[in-house]
């Protein structure tokens, strides 16, 4: 029997499968370059994942260099609006084990208001226990004092936890101070891997 008491686990390209990436599509529908938007995303955006910046306050100073005729609002609901369909069996695998006394806690990437729109998506499908997302915590996932700021906060020690994940990046920093790990490859890969660990 192992001793696992929580699930760590992503939610963008785990529980949701993850969509044309916004850069790309918002270039080809209104002709801005890439190269024009990844100013944004390699700094600005990485303070909103880390909750040292508001996205709204920093996308509102962007409109008219990405030729955007709305409003900040009506810019997050292109951004998040797009249907992105859940992977019902895992979710419904996750739930089972949540009904088992593991603990769930949404690892999620995000900045607040993508990951508020998640939650909604989420709320028909999953019970979780806790929200752990990187602008809560202060850092990337890619950054292991995300998970060491984790387990401290909760009390668990590493080999408690097993982290789901679609990043290599975020996987191979929480392996680094000892969480068991799933790398995301697909749906019935992720649900047999856990079936291993859990023994069920």
């Amino acid at each position: 029997m192992n001793n696992i008491k929580a699930i760590f686990c992503d939610i963008n390209g785990v529980l949701f499968e993850q969509g044309e990436r916004f850069s790309d599509r918002y270039s080809r529908e209104f002709g801005v370059p890439v190269e024009k938007l990844s100013e944004f995303f390699d700094y600005d955006f990485d303070l909103c994942l880390t909750g040292k910046a508001d996205l709204k306050i920093r996308l509102a100073e962007l409109l008219n260099q990405w030729k955007w005729r709305g409003t900040v609002d009506e810019l997050l609901d292109y951004w998040f609006g797009m249907e992105v369909p859940a992977y019902r069996e895992l979710v419904k695998y996750i739930g089972l084990l949540r009904e088992n006394q593991i603990a769930i806690f949404l690892a999620t990437q995000n900045e607040k208001y993508r990951t508020a729109r998640f939650l909604e998506l989420l709320k028909p499908l999953l019970k979780y226990d806790y929200l752990i997302a990187t602008y809560q915590m202060g850092y990337k996932k890619s950054n292991p004092l995300y998970f060491s700021t984790c387990l401290e906060q909760y009390n668990l020690k590493s080999d408690a936890v097993v982290l789901i994940d679609n990043n290599p990046k975020a996987i191979n920093s929480a392996a680094s101070i000892g969480l068991r790990t799933i790398l995301f490859e697909n749906e019935p890969q992720t649900i047999s891997d856990l079936k291993i660990l859990f023994g069920k």
